[in-house]
């Protein structure tokens, strides 16, 4: 599933991206969808790290496995 698959970047980035955009609560544009709008860009930065950062670090470290496991 989509959502397992960045589930562990939208545990480290949910924090950063509430604290960072707390105006989003003051201001009268977005009003009851604030929360939503939170949670849009949640999603939206976990799917940015997974890309950048989560998905080539681990294609490089399952390569180091599986190159450790076939040199005797």
């Amino acid at each position: 599933m989509w959502l397992g698959e960045i589930s562990f970047a939208v545990y480290l980035c949910h924090t950063a991206v509430i604290l960072v955009a707390p105006p989003l609560y003051y201001v009268k544009k977005f009003g009851i969808f604030a929360p939503a709008v939170l949670l849009g860009a949640v999603v939206i930065v976990a799917y940015m790290l997974h890309i950048t950062i989560e998905r080539p670090s681990r294609r490089f470290l399952y390569g180091l496995v599986k190159a450790q496991a076939v040199t005797p």
